[in-house]
């Protein structure tokens, strides 16, 4: 019977552990589609002025290609910070929120610790350094 109970009790957090990764997954889902309609313009915008002759079809697609990728690498490059500072960044974007709204509002958030002393200076430097690193690394 024991071995009933510990089986059960492996079995239900294996299904918490799968439902809490799908739920993450799916959130993750909804910021990068968020992000995505939100740079795709910018993107646009950026490749038109460098390459002025650039079709409208081939402008679509490599904005698209550009702005998934940054997507990725976004998720990829906040995926170390704590979790208060990783949800701040993430769900907001994922509920439509503005990018650069929610960025300011996590430096905030981060300034705001930084001062109440619940975040060092020398942490506060390798969040943002590790980050901007990720980022980098994985655009290529």
């Amino acid at each position: 019977m024991l071995f009933f109970n510990r089986m059960v009790v492996v079995c239900l957090s294996a299904g918490f552990i799968a439902s809490a990764v799908s739920a993450e997954s799916a959130l993750n889902d909804r910021y990068k589609q968020s992000y995505i309609s939100q740079v795709t313009p910018m993107i646009e915008q950026q490749l038109l002025a460098a390459n002025g002759g650039i079709a409208k079809a081939d402008l679509k697609s490599e904005a698209s290609v550009w702005a998934e990728k940054m997507a990725s690498c976004q998720l990829e490059a906040i995926e170390h910070y704590p979790s208060n500072y990783r949800e701040a960044s993430v769900k907001p974007v994922a509920n439509g929120g503005d990018i650069v709204k929610v960025t300011n509002d996590v430096n905030q958030l981060m300034k705001s610790d930084f001062e109440a002393g619940s975040l060092s200076l020398t942490s506060l430097q390798q969040l943002v350094a590790t980050a901007a690193q990720k980022f980098k690394k994985c655009m290529g």
